[in-house]
């Protein structure tokens, strides 16, 4: 039986890069790369997790309001059925987010929802559209990667269409239990069935980069760093 927690444990010690150039070792070439213009919102955020997913869409409900208070009113429903403000109940310990938003300039996330997911000890959030309150999200360090920063709330603009089916986020099919790797370079998704090979060929290439680039440091008489040691 397949040590699946294990193989992801040793899997997050890698680059970004390094389980790219893996991939491409067993014959995945690009497939797996999320578009690039989805990025950390800040830097130092590392992320290597199976995947939950749940889908967005544009609303056709129409909203009716006269007071803030009836404002109010329909934003609490809203959160609470159409379009739940943490995406969805089944989202644990351990796991990603992988939210898909059409790329659409839509506050899915912020740092309510964000404090939510960080008392589950949730891995990440990828966004395939809009972040909100960006400064609080890096002074509670939560890990939060997005295609864009945000403005307006989602409330009768979208609404929540699936959870936990396949779906298309920066151009990469991502099913439940893929598992999604992300640092400062950006983000790229492993199919589950391939975590093992790809696992084992991501160490051996970051190995042997640390090692090559720590002969280069002693030539250049660079003090090691915890990049080449």
């Amino acid at each position: 039986m397949t040590d699946t927690s294990g193989l992801i444990k040793t899997l997050s010690q890698v680059r970004l890069v390094d389980v790219v150039d893996a991939l491409d070792y067993i014959g995945i070439r690009d497939v797996g790369l999320i578009s690039a213009e989805i990025r950390p919102i800040y830097e130092g955020i590392k992320i290597c997790a199976p995947a939950k997913t749940v889908r967005c869409i544009p609303t056709r409900r129409p909203i009716v309001y006269k007071t803030p208070e009836e404002y109010e009113q329909i934003r609490q429903e809203w959160y609470a059925s159409i379009c739940p403000a943490f995406g969805f109940d089944d989202l644990q310990e351990g796991d990603v987010l992988v939210a898909t938003m059409e790329g659409a300039e839509v506050g899915f996330w912020g740092s309510y929802n964000g404090l939510m997911a960080q008392a589950r000890k949730v891995s990440g959030v990828v966004l395939d559209g809009g972040c909100r309150d960006r400064r609080e999200l890096k002074v509670q360090k939560a890990p939060v990667f997005a295609r864009k920063f945000a403005r307006t709330e989602t409330i009768g603009r979208f609404e929540q269409e699936s959870v936990n089916k396949t779906v298309v986020c920066g151009g990469v099919q991502v099913r439940v239990g893929d598992i999604v790797f992300g640092d400062d370079d950006g983000l790229a998704v492993v199919p589950i069935e391939r975590l093992s090979e790809v696992t084992k060929l991501a160490k051996e290439v970051h190995e042997l980069d640390k090692r090559n680039r720590g002969e280069w440091y002693r030539k250049m008489g660079i003090s090691l760093d915890d990049t080449v040691v």
